[in-house]
């Protein structure tokens, strides 16, 4: 009898921290669901008072002053538009972006760069660097000598040895999402400001540079060395 009691009392006690588990969770799905909600609502009645057509999955709420709220295209979609632009070389689809990123993924960090700009990297880093380097097959920067280095040297080998992995490529322009239509287009940043030596993206350990083709030449590539790899 005591046995049987205690098995009833046991079975209770699992039931019980079940059923406890469970409410937990629907509570928690309601909850995120209504925050989900009430951030979509939040969103559409900003877009109608801005006049911005975009889709809403694009944007996030961003507070400008504890009263006052924007909204802003996210980060995430802008570094995958501008990723998948170069990696296209062309303007990307917001449909597109997921398959093609999924494609390229970056599992390795240190430094890599879009094929086109590969020599013209070379022909930067072997200017300022007395180490020899070379891209392995996947695009990445390596050191292939035992030679002694430099300054400069330290400098490539600290990114090529970092947790990060920073993608670069040599472009005029690049594509980003229009924060009012939510259409891609593509933004000629060097003919807009020749002066500019960098756009830079960032989500998570990857950077995303790109660098101008310096075609007026009005930055020397000792400017562009140290905007890439700091002075």
């Amino acid at each position: 009898m005591k046995k049987a009691k205690i098995i009833i009392t046991s079975f209770l006690i699992i039931l019980l921290v079940i059923i406890f588990f469970f409410l937990c969770n629907t509570f928690d799905f309601k909850h995120s669901q209504n925050i989900k909600t009430n951030e979509e609502e939040e969103i559409v009645k900003l877009k109608n008072a801005q006049g911005i057509s975009g889709k809403n999955e694009l944007y996030e709420v961003v507070n400008i002053t504890q009263s006052e709220k924007t909204l802003a295209v996210k980060e995430n979609v802008k570094f995958r538009v501008a990723l998948v632009g170069m990696i296209k070389d062309s303007k990307p689809k917001l449909e597109e972006l997921d398959d093609i990123i999924k494609d390229n993924s970056f599992k390795r960090t240190g430094i890599y760069v879009n094929e086109k700009s590969r020599k013209k990297f070379l022909d930067l880093i072997n200017k300022y660097a007395i180490g020899k380097y070379e891209f392995d097959t996947d695009g990445f920067l390596i050191k292939i000598d035992d030679n002694e280095i430099n300054e400069n040297d330290k400098k490539i080998l600290k990114k090529i040895n970092s947790n990060e992995v920073f993608i670069i490529d040599f472009s005029s322009i690049y594509y980003a999402v229009d924060d009012v239509t939510g259409e891609i287009v593509d933004i000629p940043f060097e003919n807009m400001d020749p002066y500019q030596i960098s756009i830079v993206y960032k989500m998570e350990n990857q950077n995303l540079i790109f660098i101008t083709n310096n075609i007026k030449g009005k930055i020397t590539d000792e400017e562009i060395f140290k905007e890439i790899f700091g002075n």
